[in-house]
């Protein structure tokens, strides 16, 4: 059964993985939305990038990245944060440019 909400400002929705879902701004809004991968969801979030490969250059560089040999997926709980350098050089797929003026 579908569930409606109205958020207000400062307030925050998680919709769990896998659980379609729409949004429609009542007014002019500014959205941040991220997807959290780790050791419970990560065959999960390999099997969803699969299929949105196919028609997703985007989808299609984070599998390769996710599938590359030697990829850590131990995800070590104890494994500090990174610094801001490391951050901004951790490996990831290079964006396409095509997708990119699309």
């Amino acid at each position: 059964r579908p569930r409606e909400c109205v958020l207000r400002a400062g307030e925050i929705l998680f919709v769990p993985a896998g659980c379609p879902h729409r949004v429609e701004n009542l007014e002019r809004s500014l959205a941040i939305s991220a997807n959290f991968v780790d050791q419970s969801n990560f065959e999960a979030v390999v099997r969803e990038l699969r299929g949105n490969s196919l028609v997703d250059e985007q989808a299609k560089g984070l599998l390769q990245v996710f599938e590359r040999e030697g990829f850590d997926r131990t995800m070590d709980e104890e494994q500090s944060d990174l610094s801001w350098e490391e951050f901004k050089t951790w490996p990831r797929a290079k964006p396409n440019p095509s997708v990119l003026q699309s």
